[in-house]
């Protein structure tokens, strides 16, 4: 099950591990509660209550062949660095953040521009064939985005914080319809609203 906000759980710093019998159990249950989210293209393992420092991805060949089946990769221990723009379509800024609308399985609902990296340099590890695998990749745009994204859920971080941060607009799509909503700036009193509806 997917943890939803403002459980604290979302809020916790995961910290490095070696790989263990227990990793390999939160791995499996991150990469099936990914396989079931029909709309989602990450899920981190504090979203499903767990506190490990991987995160799966859905769809998106981050380097090379995916993981598994599903097509999920396992993301272990990831970091990254910002890259300087070469050729991207529309940009040619350097080292510079662009807006992209995001949204989160454990924010149903919510979306928010958020500035990120659009080309940056990802590592991680994943698990292969019985084995850890180092893994290293130039990614960009929505490949980018959603590493970045995913890695903030490992430092306890959401992305209606960097929205708060830069006093930008959340919205909440109901009933087909998109309606600007206040941002608190304290979860609580934005779980209190979402109880009330607004």
């Amino acid at each position: 099950m997917i943890v939803i906000y403002p459980d604290p759980r979302l809020r916790v710093t995961t910290l490095s591990r070696g790989w263990d019998l227990d990793t390999e159990r939160v791995a499996e249950k991150t990469q099936r509660e990914l396989a079931k989210a029909g709309n989602g293209i990450g899920l981190a393992a504090p979203q499903v209550g767990e506190k490990a420092r991987l995160f799966v991805v859905k769809g998106l060949a981050l380097a090379g062949p995916v993981g598994d089946k599903h097509g999920l990769e396992l993301v272990f221990e990831p970091r990254f660095k910002p890259l300087d723009w070469k050729v991207y379509p529309y940009y040619q800024h350097h080292d510079e953040k662009e807006p992209f609308l995001e949204g989160c399985l454990s924010l149903p609902g919510l979306w928010g521009a958020v500035r990120r990296h659009l080309q940056i340099q990802a590592t991680w590890k994943t698990w292969q064939e019985g084995r850890l695998v180092d893994k290293k990749a130039e990614l960009t745009g929505l490949a980018a985005i959603v590493f970045q994204h995913e890695l903030d859920h490992l430092n306890g971080v959401l992305f209606i914080d960097h929205i708060r941060q830069a006093n930008g607009k959340v919205y909440r799509l109901k009933n087909g319809r998109q309606k600007e909503v206040a941002l608190p700036a304290d979860d609580r009193l934005l779980a209190e609203s979402d109880a009330r509806g607004n």
